[in-house]
């Protein structure tokens, strides 16, 4: 234990008396674990906030179901789809009367797209949403003022603006006296019957950025198509999900003459790619940091050999007065576990200023929140990790130094 607790001061010691040389052999230790805990906390961050963002839509809860895509998988080769087969109100209907054994708590069919909107001078293009009436509350979208589409407003031209719509059509406008005026979508004037609370941004969009007009009058004003875009599928428990999908590809499959090319997106699913994906990222960027933590090792070890060398004389003494081989071989190992150990140490402090750093900007970047997500057990496990570099990578010189015959080394200037 002596041995060990010298090899600590020795390793503090060197470090204090040749700062530069420790400096740099420390360096490649600090980089990549400075980039480990860097990559780590904004993957995780980033991870943490889509997730937070999914589930605030209740995505946990909802299954999507759109048409045939435009290349399908046969015989396992990917080919055009002549023609394609899309969603229509009879799959809607179906869905709706089935309800899935009442694990379902609603059909939502929807159609969506994109059209010029313009109020006076203002223009621009607004992404909007066909509902049918009770929509917005299957969707969880609140009512901030005026009403929600009724039943009496299917195939009438009466919308709903969203908080940046509402924001950057009527600037400065009280919210009461938007209500009743008109907005010009696709050519066609609608009236604004209600606005929607601001709800922020999720994965996939601004959902702030919308306008939400009846199905009927989406169909036929402004897609201009009998299609339904998708079906939404709330679900009573995220745990029925895999039953369910079997239920609604069983249905299409009836109403599409055995067609089983729908796809039925799980949003469970989706967050379990995007947790997938994410470990994925940190695997691979912290493999490429562990190479600095290589290169660092490869530096500790060329840096303990020099010291060897250099402190032959030392050695002998140390023999000379009873030290043996086994507590030279501590010692030294000790010492190249210390200098890494700070390293890493370091490291994390500059990998935490890192992370931080790096979620700042891509917050400014995105304009959305990103927090850099630091684990205690990850921060424990690099400093911990540059220690086994370096009692790795001591290996070699402390034995050189426990191998050294005393006389020998006591002759050496």
């Amino acid at each position: 234990m002596s041995s060990l607790w010298l090899g600590v001061r020795v390793g503090f010691g060197e470090i204090a008396t040749h700062k530069f040389r420790s400096g740099l052999s420390m360096l490649g230790i600090i980089i990549g674990v400075a980039a480990v805990i860097g990559a780590v906390s904004i993957g995780e961050g980033m991870r943490d906030s889509v997730l937070s963002q999914l589930g605030e839509v209740g995505a946990a809860d909802q299954m999507n179901i759109r048409g045939e895509p435009r290349w399908v998988k046969k015989d396992g080769e990917w080919r055009r789809n002549a023609i394609p087969q899309q969603l229509t109100w009879a799959d809607a209907r179906a869905l709706d009367l089935g309800r899935a054994e009442n694990r379902v708590l609603a059909v939502l069919p929807e159609v969506t797209g994109s059209v010029p909107a313009r109020v006076g001078r203002v223009r621009r293009a607004v992404t909007f949403s066909g509902l049918r009436a009770g929509g917005t509350t299957a969707k969880q979208w609140t009512i901030r003022a005026g009403r929600d589409l009724v039943a009496l407003d299917a195939g009438e031209q009466v919308a709903l603006l969203g908080a940046k719509v509402a924001r950057d059509f009527f600037p400065g406008v009280p919210e009461r006296q938007v209500l009743g005026r008109e907005l010009t979508l696709g050519g066609n004037r609608f009236v604004v019957i209600g606005l929607l609370e601001a709800q922020g941004s999720n994965l996939f969009q601004d959902l702030d950025d919308v306008v939400v007009v009846p199905i009927e009058t989406a169909q036929k004003r402004l897609a201009v198509t009998a299609d339904l875009s998708r079906i939404v599928i709330q679900l009573r428990d995220p745990h029925d999900a895999p039953e369910v999908e079997r239920w609604v590809r069983t249905i299409l499959a009836a109403n599409h003459d055995g067609g089983e090319n729908f796809r039925v997106d799980r949003e469970e699913a989706i967050l379990e790619r995007i947790s997938n994906v994410a470990l994925l990222i940190n695997a691979t960027l912290g493999g490429i940091a562990g190479i600095s933590l290589l290169v660092g090792g490869i530096g500790i070890m060329n840096i303990m050999l020099a010291s060897v060398t250099e402190r032959t004389r030392e050695i002998g003494i140390r023999k000379a007065i009873g030290a043996t081989s086994s507590d030279v071989l501590a010692q030294f190992l000790m010492e190249s576990a210390t200098v890494t150990v700070v390293g890493g140490v370091l490291g994390v402090t500059f990998g935490m200023g890192l992370g931080r750093g790096l979620a700042r900007a891509m917050t400014l970047f995105l304009s959305e929140p990103v927090a850099a997500k630091f684990s205690p057990l990850v921060l424990l496990l690099a400093v911990l990790f540059s220690g086994a570099v370096g009692l790795f990578f001591g290996i070699m010189p402390a034995r050189r130094a426990a191998s050294m015959d005393p006389i020998e080394s006591l002759r050496t200037e």
